[in-house]
């Protein structure tokens, strides 16, 4: 999928509440589809200062390749632009350039624990076949206090393995004791939208009682859910949520617990103007705007 202008923006939106810096590992490499004065644009709105003096354009990745006419600025300029010191692309194979070629659903090298500020999986999960394997080892390769920020297919629009539902990765989150976790379904009508337009957001919690509920009916065609979660100083990476609806009490309580700690973070709720926070009343989906 690469990055969208609107999950620019959503990413944008977060190095504002914590700036993206230090080292940063990409799930692949990622095709970045839009120019350098969209970028800037966003930077705009935001106040942010771009960390680097030029831009280099894509000639690498296949997306890149297709859309003949257009510029799309290179991933690594993109993370380096927030102040990212150092970029790494992991990938099954050396296809697009990757600097560690690894499949994701085998056990990492111990030399990557802890070593990543942020990790960015640019929907890679819905194309493998053993994707649990994959989270478990990016909350290995994460830092404590680092993020992992994901965005997946949640709906049925091109070639994926898989589509996800957003308590998928909140509770996965949850169960292993991260600070924060914020989920998000994000709406389009076509794939020129997901890739150039406006998205409508939507957030998501479990209800109180730790219940979740089904994805309602949005008013688009299409969905995709994105993920930004923080990891805590005493966060696991090995533990297996159990789906509310089979839940025993005992888990259940840990999930309350995990609640409680989401909503008491300073993180806020995306949204175009940056004036909502997450309230206690909220339960399951709710309205946080269009993308701008």
């Amino acid at each position: 999928m690469g990055i969208p202008l609107s999950l620019a923006t959503m990413i944008a939106f977060e190095h504002v509440h914590k700036p993206i810096c230090g080292d940063v590992l990409s799930l692949g490499r990622q095709t970045v589809i839009f120019d350098e004065q969209k970028l800037l644009s966003v930077y705009d709105r935001y106040g942010i200062q771009p960390k680097i003096d030029a831009v280099e354009y894509d000639s690498n990745t296949v997306q890149a390749k297709s859309d003949i006419g257009r510029r799309y600025i290179i991933d690594e300029c993109f993370w380096r632009s927030f102040g990212v010191k150092n970029y790494d692309i992991v990938d099954v194979s050396d296809y697009e350039g990757a600097t560690i070629v690894h499949d994701m659903r085998l056990p990492v090298d111990p030399n990557l624990y802890e070593r990543y500020d942020l990790i960015f999986n640019g929907s890679v999960l819905d194309n493998i076949f053993d994707p649990a394997a994959a989270m478990r080892n990016m909350s290995l390769m994460l830092k404590p206090n680092g993020r992992v920020i994901h965005i997946e297919m949640s709906s049925n629009l091109a070639f994926e393995y898989l589509m996800y539902s957003p308590d998928w990765f909140w509770d996965f989150y949850a169960i292993n004791n991260f600070f924060d976790c914020r989920v998000y379904i994000c709406c389009f009508d076509s794939i020129d939208q997901m890739l150039n337009g406006e998205w409508m957001v939507y957030g998501f919690t479990p209800k109180a009682n730790g219940d979740s509920i089904p994805v309602p009916s949005l008013g688009s065609k299409y969905s995709v859910v994105v993920v930004v979660a923080e990891k805590g100083e005493s966060s696991s990476h090995d533990k297996n949520p159990i789906q509310w609806c089979y839940r025993p009490k005992e888990a259940n309580e840990l999930m309350l617990a995990a609640r409680k700690r989401f909503f008491s973070s300073p993180r806020p709720v995306f949204n175009a103007r940056g004036d909502l926070t997450l309230r206690p009343e909220w339960e399951g989906f709710y309205p946080c705007g269009p993308t701008g």
